[in-house]
């Protein structure tokens, strides 16, 4: 039997487009940065990919506006050289600061807003 999620959407049909860069699906959608310096986070990425022992130094990740925000958005650090920086907006915050330092290889977490600010799941 298929699987239907509300609204209608066979579950097959989300798994699908898992790695799909197109389209306006909610589904998995993944960016990696591996170069360093200063970026701006994708609108509809769903997971984020920082590499930066292939940087070769810090990474900076400006967050999009809470209110253009959806659902929860995992981050996830691979490599061991530098620190990635998550950047709120001004005036935002991310459970009461206004950036998160990732400092650990493998560290992750998933990032989610009330429209005004960020808080950590």
């Amino acid at each position: 039997d298929t699987q239907i999620l509300s609204g209608g959407t066979p579950l097959h049909d989300i798994f699908a487009t898992v790695g799909s860069t197109g389209g306006t699906s909610n589904a998995f959608s993944l960016q990696t940065v591996s170069t360093s310096g200063t970026h701006s986070q994708s609108t509809g990425k769903t997971h984020f990919i920082y590499d930066d022992t292939t940087a070769n130094g810090a990474i900076t990740i400006g967050l999009l506006s809470p209110a253009s925000h959806a659902g929860v958005v995992t981050h996830k650090k691979i490599g061991n050289t530098a620190t990635v920086t998550l950047s709120a907006p001004t005036g935002v915050t991310i459970d009461g600061a206004g950036t998160y330092d990732m400092t650990v290889q493998y560290e992750a977490l998933s990032i989610f807003t009330d429209g005004n600010n960020y808080f950590i799941q």
